[in-house]
């Protein structure tokens, strides 16, 4: 299996259908999706077991306590079966080609992590507003130069996101940092996760499209508080 699909639920209800329907809709269909409710008190962790069972072969669920997303996520990579990892928040979707194109890019190049594009989309108006690339596309980074996604990514927030990146399930499960010590600092959320990652991989691989449709609405992603 090449794709583990990470999606943390919490109180999420509401958009949990559209986010689940953008993976199962998938061109490219090597995945697993697992959903991780963590701790919902709405009727999003129903739905994720009515999910379960239309999709027994396809998707799993793991029920905890409410731990905040860092370990929502890092339960996520613990019983993850795909080669690499992918993490999607509950609010927010995938265009119909995103993994299709992550796939091409790892067997074009070898990458450990494919770092792709994101658009934001505003509920209110539901106007869409892209965001500029940051390197042209199909950029490929290994030996020294792999220090330029490490340096821009503690110099600005552009290339954070844990959920715009493909990274290899090996890298995510030798990271032994202890994540229960950040779970409450939403700073943590995505860069802590990342770095130990983008600095062991031997190819890095960025893909100038904008794969990943960001939410944004005053509610944000649901997190606990």
């Amino acid at each position: 299996m090449l794709f583990s699909i990470l999606v943390p639920v919490y109180n999420s209800e509401r958009y949990l259908e559209e986010c689940v329907e953008s993976v199962l809709r998938q061109s490219e269909q090597d995945f697993e999706l697992v959903l991780v409710n963590d701790g919902s008190t709405d009727g999003g962790g129903a739905l994720c077991d009515r999910y379960r069972e239309r999709f027994p072969e396809r998707i799993s669920v793991i029920h905890q306590p409410n731990r905040g997303l860092i370990m929502a996520r890092r339960a996520g990579i613990a019983a993850a079966k795909g080669d690499y990892c992918m993490f999607l928040d509950a609010d927010d979707a995938y265009e119909p080609e995103c993994l299709a194109i992550v796939r091409e890019t790892i067997e074009n190049t070898g990458a450990d992590v494919v770092i792709f594009n994101n658009y934001s989309y505003f509920e209110e108006d539901q106007s869409i507003e892209p965001n500029l690339a940051v390197y042209p596309d199909n950029t490929v980074f290994s030996g020294e130069g792999k220090r330029k996604v490490y340096c821009e990514m503690i110099r600005s927030w552009r290339l954070n996101n844990l959920c715009t990146k493909a990274i290899r399930v090996g890298l995510l499960k030798a990271d032994d940092t202890d994540f229960e010590a950040y779970a409450a600092n939403p700073h943590a959320e995505d860069l802590l996760q990342t770095l130990f990652p983008v600095t062991k991989a031997s190819c890095i691989a960025y893909r100038a499209k904008e794969l990943y449709r960001y939410r944004r609405h005053s509610q944000g992603m649901t997190r606990s508080t």
